[in-house]
């Protein structure tokens, strides 16, 4: 088909799609939603304190770590982080640092944050082309 007559065809497709759209006010609705979300999201306590360059952010920790590169996650209350403790939890981040007490100051790099790849220590050693998963030490 000849490409002006599929630019017209598209041109006439959004055209339709937008009159049903404001006939409908599906935009106030999506408006709605996303406002929803971005309060929800501005709302979640730690992760909104401060600006956090390169996906990183700072907190208090809840453990004793002497190994850096572990996963962590949510701690006991809002800005405090712990390594995960089974397979079953959800990592947040990778702890930068070696908390050498309770409530030592740490950073957390946050995952799927930053523009590169994050140091990790494994559990052992990691095939090419397995799942990775998490371990129940971190």
């Amino acid at each position: 088909m000849n490409s002006m007559i599929q630019f017209l065809l598209l041109a006439v497709l959004a055209a339709v799609a937008l009159s049903i759209c404001a006939k409908y006010r599906v935009f106030p609705l999506l408006k709605l939603q996303l406002g929803k979300y971005r309060v929800a999201l501005a709302n979640d306590g730690a992760l909104t304190v401060g600006i956090h360059s390169g996906g990183r952010i700072s907190g208090d920790s809840d453990a004793i770590v002497t190994t850096r590169f572990l996963l962590v996650k949510q701690g006991s209350a809002d800005n405090r982080w712990t390594p995960v403790t089974s397979v079953l939890d959800m990592p947040v981040g990778v702890l930068l640092d070696e908390p050498a007490a309770i409530t030592d100051q740490i950073t957390v790099q946050l995952l799927n944050a930053n523009d590169g790849t994050i140091k990790m220590v494994a559990n052992g050693a990691i095939p090419a082309g397995a799942l990775v998963v998490t371990a129940g030490d971190g």
